[in-house]
Formats: C-alpha cells, sequence, structure tokens
C-alpha cells in the first residue's frame, strides 16, 4: 500500500477532493537494502550474516526485508549471493531503498515491515 495524495477543487461551495496519485510505499518504515545487521553498510559481513541465519543456526536479522537483498518478496541464498555479485562483480544497483540511502520498500511482499536500526527512526 501507498499513501494517497489529493487535489481539492473548488466549486462554488464545498471543496470536493480528487484522488491525484498513489505515492509506492509511502508510510512504510525504512530501511537500508542488504544491511541485514543494520550496522549501516551494505558490506561482505551482509553476506556471511545471511548465510549463517539461513544454514547455521545464526542470529535473526533485526529487519528480514534488508536481508532481501534481490527483492524476490523471500529470504534465501540468493540474497547473500546478489550482494556479492554486487559489491565485487558491479552488476547493477540493488532494487530501491538501495544499501544508501535509507528509503521505504516499493515493492509488496510477504517479508514484515520493518524499520532499520542504521536509519536512525527505530
Amino acid at each position: 500500500m501507498g499513501r494517497a495524495k489529493f487535489i481539492e477543487q473548488a466549486i462554488r461551495g464545498p471543496r470536493a477532493r480528487g484522488l491525484r496519485s498513489i505515492e509506492p510505499g509511502a508510510g512504510k518504515p525504512s530501511f537500508r537494502r542488504g544491511d541485514g545487521d543494520a550496522s549501516g553498510v551494505a558490506e561482505l559481513t551482509e553476506a556471511v550474516f545471511t548465510r549463517n541465519g539461513l544454514f547455521n543456526g545464526g542470529e535473526e536479522p533485526p529487519c528480514r526485508d534488508a536481508v532481501g537483498t534481490n527483492d524476490d518478496g523471500t529470504v534465501n541464498i540468493g540474497d547473500p549471493i546478489a550482494l556479492l555479485v554486487r559489491l565485487f562483480l558491479g552488476s547493477s544497483p540493488l532494487p530501491a531503498p538501495g544499501p544508501d540511502p535509507c528509503g521505504k520498500d516499493r515493492t509488496e511482499n510477504d517479508l514484515p515491515a520493518c524499520q532499520s536500526q542504521s536509519c536512525g527512526e527505530a
């Protein structure tokens, strides 16, 4: 869901309000994509953190949506791989919001909305 923007039209009497647009992701908490451990930086340690969580019973990430690096709506081995490819092979940028600055998720998925501690609003 997004936030609706309205325009007002005055026609002699009460004002009528018409829907102008809906901003994707408005009203959602902010996070940094790829910053799974909320350190404020998407780096090699994020890929290790995610892999440990997936396969070694590691710590639960504070923001699962941030761990969803490839933004496919799930957290799986593709996420640390996408981050490593971005970091070391210079692939295309991570899906919005990227690792810098903080932003809101523009895609709908089943991952819980979360506020990243590194975004200063938690």
